[in-house]
């Protein structure tokens, strides 16, 4: 099995135990790219050699470390999510190597803008942003990178379930 596809399973333990989790293999997309995965809860996307990894989780499934690093409180009803910038060896790219924008709404509300903001860790540079929302709830996220002249828009949908 590749790191590619090992990195849905392992971004949750190594978020819950590290803080910081690592994108997989990937091939260098040289022109215009789009990953749209609307039935996952994660995505996905090269471009231009660098890989871009979103995915989200309540914040009450964050370990209190963790949330103390990334400045969050831990809470049922607050989503957290994580974009992962990395070269497609894992490693670090530099924080302006990727522009990164996303939205967020919950479903059937439309999509808003959504303010990621940085976190270093380890020497990883990371986005996070925050959505808030009632269990139960389905929430849709879009996050569009743009490299050079190459652009990825990847989409997901996340449930808040009841506690």
């Amino acid at each position: 099995m590749t790191r590619h596809l090992l990195v849905p399973a392992l971004f949750a333990t190594a978020l819950l135990c590290i803080g910081c989790s690592r994108a997989g293999q990937a091939t260098a997309v040289t022109a215009s790219a789009a990953s749209t995965q609307a039935n996952s809860t994660d995505a996905t996307a090269a471009i231009n050699g660098v890989v871009v990894h979103a995915s989200a989780l309540p914040t009450a499934d964050l370990n209190e470390p963790v949330a103390r690093q990334y400045g969050l409180t831990r809470d049922a009803g607050t989503l957290l999510l994580l974009v992962t910038v990395r070269d497609a060896n894992g490693d670090a790219v530099p924080a302006d190597a990727v522009k990164v924008q996303a939205r967020a709404g919950v479903l059937p509300d439309a999509l808003s803008p959504l303010a990621l903001r940085a976190i270093e860790t380890n020497g990883l540079t990371d986005y996070i942003g925050t959505v808030s929302a009632h269990a139960p709830a389905s929430v849709q996220f879009e996050v569009d990178a743009t490299r050079g002249g190459a652009h990825s828009k990847m989409s997901f949908t996340r449930d808040l379930l009841p506690r």
